[in-house]
């Protein structure tokens, strides 16, 4: 192994380490920001659907970014985190899937998709899902009365005439309804 691959071998597990530490779980897309190859903003306009591929923006060839996934994938296994595959969809209204590469190639998309979860957390959210966690406090009548009107819909007062919310009309349209 070569300096530079000790050193990036180095700067890989301290980002992920980073990651692991805050959310319990590592992404390559932390990684790639924790390295310095990604910028948030840039993650962020590409979740908005602004860039078609991730990997078009990173400042690192590909070859290094494949680097860098080998290198997260062998510190993830050497830790015991669970993969587990994660579909990304753009925050759009078609909410189409997200791209990382820019061939497309499914094993390249599936090592992007991979998150690595720390066991201890996957347990907590098997705990969570099976049930298992402690029961709530009852609760009185008056505080599930409370708490069902507080969770109900607002209603608004054009929605009982039928009529479109007053921001949503148009100038000319609203002077001929203050006019009548």
């Amino acid at each position: 192994m070569t300096t530079n691959d000790a050193k990036l071998q180095r700067r890989v597990a301290a980002a992920a380490q980073a990651a692991l530490t805050a959310r319990g779980f590592v992404t390559p897309i932390d990684v790639l920001v924790g390295v310095g190859w990604l910028q948030a903003a840039q993650v962020e306009q590409w979740r908005r659907g602004r860039i078609a591929c991730l990997e078009r923006v990173a400042t690192a060839n590909l070859h290094k970014l494949g680097t860098v996934l080998r290198l997260l994938r062998r510190w993830a296994t050497a830790h015991g985190l669970a993969p587990s595959e994660t579909v990304y969809v753009a925050w759009t209204r078609d909410r189409h899937r997200l791209r990382f590469s820019a061939a497309g190639d499914e094993d390249i998309e599936r090592a992007y998709r991979t998150h690595w979860v720390s066991p201890d957390l996957s347990a907590a959210k098997r705990v969570r899902r099976a049930g298992d966690r402690p029961a709530d406090p009852p609760r009185s009548p008056a505080d599930t009365a409370t708490r069902t009107a507080a969770t109900r819909p607002r209603q608004w007062p054009w929605s009982v005439c039928r009529t479109t919310p007053p921001s949503t009309r148009s100038a000319a349209s609203r002077r001929r309804h203050h006019r009548s």
